[in-house]
């Protein structure tokens, strides 16, 4: 069994399709209402309240029947639920989920199944953060050492499933790693801002071992979409139809209810490849792996023999043996039998190599010829950006000097405009090379509504492309939506609406039951009236 199949099992066991496509926003709340229950009811917890916890859990059971115009999960949970909806009211004396019979395990549905372990998990979970209140303080748990001290001291710890030393590198990797398919996800999920805001906090600031909680809970109980979408991108990339609509016999044999690929793959590309790359091992998996190219019905059009293979763009891919790269047509025959030192993908007519230190414009047919820039960097449909004599400057499709390198700096293009530096003067740049200065130390992307968020004297504000300030003198500012900012101001938090033009804050929440570190202050959050008010104490 491949790493990919593993991987999908584990995710068809969580249920990432069908389910979670129709119970995202009821499944959400759910978990919510369970966890503040539980908060509650836990004589360790500092928001113990039992008396309290009842209504908590009745809203849980009711979103779960769909009383509350939610959808019905499916038939025969209910009864499960009820189970644990008696289980978690007798938290005191039950110090663990009741685990299930073989018999019962095995008749479960897989959503069913994720129900129960992401239950398991936020129990779990509440665990160790009371376990962390209650035996250190804030500044015991920065370190590493002090979770092992209290990972041999703590009678808690059976009740977890990952000990504290695997809990602390998951934060550390999730850290480093590419958040941007988790913040997308979270714009689209029913409680995006939410999770927006837990995900800036938790991988774009500095993680704080105590508040990784959260985002752990999070990639935990909702992220079982990505689990599956991974695997089955593994597993397209091994028959490799991505720019099909008709998988390949052999795959639908072997996976007669895959999904249909345009339900997993989000961006594909336009072009139509008649050949994709993968990869060939020994018998060990281990050793000797070799790179070549399959047709859409899996077969070998490219015997395996290269180190590292890319996709064909315009019929032309990079390969390698070794520490250089060539490109090269889907005959096996390299354009211009040159090895460069690095390579960017033909996305256009045009590319750009390095070889000796030197950059190259390569064309489809092989000639290639070198351009005067020191740097270039990877091209995108706005142009290419590149440095000459510690100057920045953009290249078009063509790979014609567009923007004459003169500026200190430019940024990424988003949405036609680059934020650039020319003579210590920021400002916005467009892709024609008209910059107009704007006076702050630090600009952001520019939004699809055109708008940007910028930095100056140690504070935020929101300005458009005419340049025009919306407002100003914000302690911190994060884009929740296509119609609102997340602001704090006089260490309240409030919403930006971009139509509006105004900043409202809600009344502040009492004994807020989830707390996010930022900027050395801690943010609360709490559910009321169906949204979250939010506010600040500072530490």
């Amino acid at each position: 069994m491949t790493y990919a199949e593993l991987e999908l099992q584990r995710a068809n066991y969580f249920n990432a399709h069908t389910f979670a496509k129709h119970h995202k926003q009821a499944r959400y709340l759910v978990f919510t209402s369970w966890l503040q229950a539980e908060l509650l009811l836990q004589p360790q917890s500092p928001f113990y309240k039992p008396d309290s916890a009842y209504p908590y859990a009745v809203r849980a059971w009711q979103l779960a029947q769909g009383s509350i115009n939610w959808k019905r999960f499916p038939e025969g949970l209910m009864h499960r639920i009820e189970c644990q909806r008696k289980s978690v009211l007798d938290f005191r004396k039950q110090k663990t989920l009741e685990k299930p019979s073989k018999a019962a395990f095995e008749s479960w549905q897989p959503a069913d199944l994720f129900i129960y372990d992401s239950l398991r998990y936020v129990m779990q979970a509440a665990y160790e953060q009371w376990m962390l209140d209650s035996v250190y303080n804030t500044q015991d748990i920065e370190r590493l050492e002090h979770f092992k001290a209290l990972y041999h001291a703590s009678i808690w710890i059976p009740a977890i499933n990952d000990t504290l030393d695997v809990w602390h590198s998951k934060a550390l990797l999730y850290k480093s790693k590419n958040t941007a398919p988790l913040l997308q996800y979270a714009q689209r999920h029913p409680k995006g801002r939410y999770f927006n805001l837990i995900l800036d906090s938790a991988f774009s600031k500095i993680v704080r071992d105590r508040d990784t909680l959260h985002a752990e809970w999070f990639i935990q109980v909702c992220n079982s979409e990505f689990r599956a979408q991974k695997a089955w991108q593994e597993l397209y990339k091994q028959y490799w139809f991505f720019y099909q609509n008709k998988a390949p016999q052999q795959f639908i044999k072997r996976y007669p209810n895959a999904p249909h690929i345009d339900a997993i793959l989000q961006d594909l590309n336009a072009e139509q490849s008649i050949i994709y790359p993968l990869k060939q091992e020994d018998s060990t998996g281990l050793m000797n792996i070799k790179f070549g190219y399959v047709d859409s019905t899996g077969q070998w059009r490219i015997n395996p023999q290269y180190e590292y293979a890319d996709e064909f763009y315009n019929h032309r891919a990079i390969v390698s043996n070794g520490d250089s790269l060539m490109y090269i047509t889907p005959s096996a025959l390299s354009i211009n039998n040159v090895q460069f030192e690095e390579a960017y993908p033909f996305t256009n007519a045009v590319t750009f190599a390095r070889k000796h230190n030197r950059w190259y414009k390569v064309y489809l047919s092989g000639h290639y010829e070198s351009i005067n820039a020191d740097e270039v960097f990877k091209p995108d449909r706005f142009g290419t950006i590149f440095i000459k004599d510690g100057k920045y400057g953009l290249l078009n499709k063509n790979a014609q000097i567009t923007i004459s390198p003169v500026f200190d700096k430019i940024s990424s293009y988003s949405n036609g405009y680059a934020s650039a530096t020319f003579k210590l003067q920021c400002g916005l740049l467009d892709t024609m090379g008209k910059f107009r200065p704007f006076s702050a130390q630090w600009i952001g992307p520019v939004q699809s509504n055109g708008q940007f968020i910028f930095k100056t004297d140690s504070v935020f504000g929101i300005a458009d492309t005419s340049l025009r300030i919306l407002c100003s003198g914000l302690q911190y500012i994060v884009p929740l939506d296509e119609k609102t900012y997340l602001v704090v101001s006089q260490n309240r938090f409030g919403y930006f609406d971009y139509s509006g033009c105004y900043v409202k804050f809600p009344e502040p929440a009492y004994d807020a039951v989830l707390p996010v570190t930022q900027y050395g202050n801690r943010f609360f959050l709490r559910w009321e009236q169906d949204r979250w008010p939010v506010f600040i104490n500072s530490e």
